[in-house]
């Protein structure tokens, strides 16, 4: 058994150095969450974990977050493709954070980690997200000289390592954190509150720059959700919250407009969609070759409304249909569902499609009836994400959803003894 104060002083810093590289880069993290749960292990005091669990209720809702994975590793059991880079155990791999998270917050002694662990995973996580701003840029800057083309500075060309879909939500919640720490503490100092309002101006330029149309109208939707709240549940704030969130929305309207290489791909997306005249099936528009895919994806739902195809099969029937359907280049690039309500479902049928919404509702129902605007952004935004990116397909968008749920929903349900 570890010497308990050990083993605390090593979480925290694993917890501080998983938020930093969070959004640095998805390969980082895995190493980081190894050791966490390999020390979880170590401590062998398995029966005060589950005295623990036993005894809070709070803990036990804490786990229910889990059920997702287990209807996951249930489904492996008719699937016919268990190995290879989309097979059962792959995906159960992939997937493992959904399990990993829940069961740590809710069977280790929080209280016995540092007092500020809260405030310094959120710093390190912004300060993370700032480095892998400046890295972005700065590979742009580089390839600008190299090329002599701007388009090193938008969408994919711009954001190396994450899809730009993933780095736009991570920088959303950015602003989200900066905004919800300007509301709540009301700095005085002004060099302080001056540096939070220039980074979320910093974060609003490069989701602009990534050019993911979810991303962009992700910021609108938290500014939205943002005022709605205030209106429901901080009226003494209201005048205050109302004129930060607008102010900080035009402004960030503002820029857009003034990016065209950025609003001008929801026109191209609209005219595609209006038009429908992509015969070439081998160029399609983005959100023509969604709607196609999940047209694929709703009639292997229809084929299998119970139990899903199984947690391993669902690129090969995906694919399939794609054939089927003459959908070239989402055949050739293996594209997923691009809908995780749609992806979950064709995987795990109605189970994993109920344990999905389970986790959504409760999440944004603990946060909204506890007030807590945070975690009531971040659970919607992401609702909202995954309706057109299929996010717990990919290592970045577990970890990310699955370390900042069980995050926020521990503080936020035991915030009293917080």
């Amino acid at each position: 058994m570890l010497n308990p104060k050990f083993t605390y002083k090593v979480y925290n810093n694993l917890l501080i150095a998983l938020a930093f590289l969070i959004p640095i880069h998805d390969r980082l993290v895995a190493p980081v969450i190894a050791l966490l749960g390999l020390f979880w292990f170590l401590e062998f005091n398995f029966i005060e974990k589950w005295k623990q669990l036993k005894s809070s209720k709070n803990n036990r809702y804490l786990l229910a977050f889990a059920a997702i994975y287990l209807v996951y590793l249930a489904g492996t059991i008719y699937s016919e493709q268990l190995t290879g880079m989309t097979g059962a155990w792959f995906t159960l791999e992939v997937k493992m954070s959904l399990f990993v998270f829940p069961l740590w917050f809710s069977t280790t002694n929080v209280s016995q980690l540092r007092p500020d662990i809260y405030k310094k995973i959120i710093v390190s996580f912004i300060w993370g997200s700032f480095i892998s701003g400046m890295l972005i840029l700065n590979n742009a800057v580089y390839q600008y000289f190299m090329e002599k083309s701007t388009s090193v500075f938008f969408y994919t060309k711009l954001s190396m390592v994450h899809h730009p879909s993933y780095l736009s939500l991570i920088y959303t919640f950015d602003i989200a954190l900066l905004v919800n720490w300007l509301f709540i503490k009301k700095p005085k100092n002004p060099t302080k509150r001056n540096a939070a309002y220039v980074l979320i101006l910093f974060f609003q330029f490069l989701i602009i720059l990534l050019s993911s149309k979810a991303g962009i109208i992700s910021v609108v939707l938290m500014f939205v959700i943002v005022m709605i709240f205030t209106v429901l549940k901080d009226r003494a704030s209201m005048k205050g919250h109302f004129l930060v969130a607008g102010s900080l929305m035009i402004i960030f309207l503002f820029i857009l407009f003034l990016t065209p290489p950025s609003y001008n791909r929801f026109f191209a997306a609209e005219r595609a969609l209006e038009s429908k005249l992509q015969a070439d099936t081998n160029h399609l528009d983005g959100s023509v070759a969604r709607m196609l895919i999940w047209k694929s994806a709703l009639e292997i739902i229809a084929d299998n409304p119970v139990l899903g195809v199984g947690t391993g099969d669902v690129t090969t029937e995906l694919l399939n249909k794609y054939h089927e359907h003459n959908i070239v280049m989402a055949e050739e690039r293996e594209y997923n569902a691009h809908n995780q309500y749609l992806q979950t479902y064709v995987a795990t049928g109605i189970a994993g499609f109920l344990a999905l919404m389970g986790c959504l509702f409760s999440g944004a129902f603990v946060a909204f009836t506890r007030k807590n605007l945070l975690y009531l952004v971040f659970v919607l935004v992401f609702a909202f994400n995954i309706l057109v990116e299929s996010m717990l397909e990919r290592q970045a968008g577990v970890v990310f959803y699955s370390f900042f749920n069980a995050l926020l929903f521990y503080f936020t349900i035991n915030k009293k003894k917080s």
